[in-house]
């Protein structure tokens, strides 16, 4: 119930049901590695008018109805991220201004939080993630799945990334989505409409999911 691009809702739809999920599910990959469903989501758009946040904060309010606990809070510095990420290893990670995290992560003390998030989005799940520092050595113990959910302004984003960001690095993990200010529809079954995604929802982060079986050949 808004004026924001249907992508935007698409895209906030299936990154919290990968949160819902997380590695409940898995499915044999490539080399018998499992692929498990998160996701990086990235909401792009033109400045205050297309609903950007309003979208991201829709689908994290009917998260948290179903487990409050997924959705994973934006960590002030490398050392609580990491501390978060070994409370709640399998949620969504939000960040309202991917402008301010491109800023805050490009160099110095901040540059190991992206290195972290770029490594675990498919971190095998049979081994610990190690990482060593000048000051302390990072371990953060299998499994993880994090989904991430975040927006940007289209004229900021070109701004704060190079060619190697697009062709590779983090971009290149991430889900872009881009839209502009739709047609304001009211459903008239809005309410009811809004309680069944959240039953929906909850049955994918508490019920019973049946094995994957892997991908045919086609």
């Amino acid at each position: 119930c808004s004026d924001a691009p249907e992508v935007y809702h698409a895209g906030v739809a299936l990154t919290i049901m990968a949160g819902a999920v997380a590695n409940r599910l898995s499915c044999p990959f490539i080399a018998g590695r499992p692929l498990v469903p998160n996701l990086y989501t990235l909401l792009i758009g033109p400045s205050r008018a297309s609903r950007k946040t309003s979208s991201m904060d829709t689908g994290l309010d009917v998260l948290r109805q179903v487990r409050n606990d997924l959705v994973i809070p934006i960590p002030g510095s490398y050392e609580e991220m990491i501390q978060q990420i070994r409370a709640t290893p399998t949620g969504v990670l939000t960040y309202r201004e991917f402008a301010h995290f491109l800023k805050t992560t490009q160099r110095g003390y901040g540059e190991p939080i992206r290195t972290v998030m770029m490594d675990l989005y498919d971190w095998p799940s049979d081994r610990p993630y190690e990482r060593n520092l000048r000051k302390q050595k990072t371990i953060i113990e299998p499994p993880v799945c994090l989904s991430m959910l975040s927006s940007i302004a289209t004229d900021l984003l070109f701004s704060l990334t190079d060619t190697e960001e697009w062709t590779g690095g983090f971009l290149g993990r991430m889900l872009l989505l881009y839209g502009e200010r739709d047609t304001f529809r009211m459903p008239v079954t809005w309410a009811s409409a809004r309680q069944h995604v959240v039953n929906l929802l909850h049955r994918l982060a508490f019920g019973q999911i049946p094995a994957c079986g892997g991908f045919a050949p086609a």
